[in-house]
């Protein structure tokens, strides 16, 4: 996989006390680069509450990932099957305590593309406040055609994702 990539990350999070869910989208372009067998990409994201830029760094491995945000937010949360890890989230209001249980991990890696989904608990100062599920996080390979960035076709899964989120929303 080349260094530029595509970073398109889709899932539900679902709060427990409302029993409302929300749609979570985000699709960048990030630097890739894979060392002893990890695999590192950094993206930036714009937080939408303070509209300045997030710097994220997605670390991966066939049975673990660690998401480490700085910014306006800043975060490190650890996924690995059938742990709870505790960890913090720092906002511009103060820091909270976070647990991040996971329950089932997939991981795919061909050559131009990774693929990982997520379903796990989160609890905020030891109380368990959401359930999510993170439906894909691809990270795909950018080629140039003709001066212009020619992002890989969905795979089946991302298609079916795809559109079983556009069913939930309607």
């Amino acid at each position: 996989m080349t260094n530029k990539v595509r970073v398109r990350i889709e899932g539900l999070h679902t709060v427990v006390m409302d029993v409302e869910s929300d749609n979570v989208e985000l699709i960048t372009f990030g630097k890739y680069v894979k060392k002893g067998g990890k695999h590192y990409i950094k993206y930036d994201e714009l937080d939408e509450n303070s509209e300045k830029v997030v710097k994220n760094l997605l670390k991966i491995s066939e049975n673990e990932v660690e998401l480490v945000s700085r910014g306006s937010k800043s975060s490190h949360m650890y996924f690995a099957k059938g742990k709870k890890n505790y960890s913090f989230y720092r906002t511009p209001f103060g820091e909270m305590n976070v647990a991040v249980d996971t329950y089932s991990m997939d991981f795919r890696e061909e050559e131009d593309c990774l693929e990982i989904t997520l379903e796990y608990g989160l609890e905020v100062n030891r109380e368990h406040v959401s359930e999510c599920a993170v439906s894909g996080i691809y990270i795909t390979e950018i080629k140039y055609i003709r001066g212009k960035v020619e992002p890989k076709p969905l795979t089946k899964k991302e298609q079916r994702a795809k559109a079983k989120a556009a069913k939930k929303a309607k």
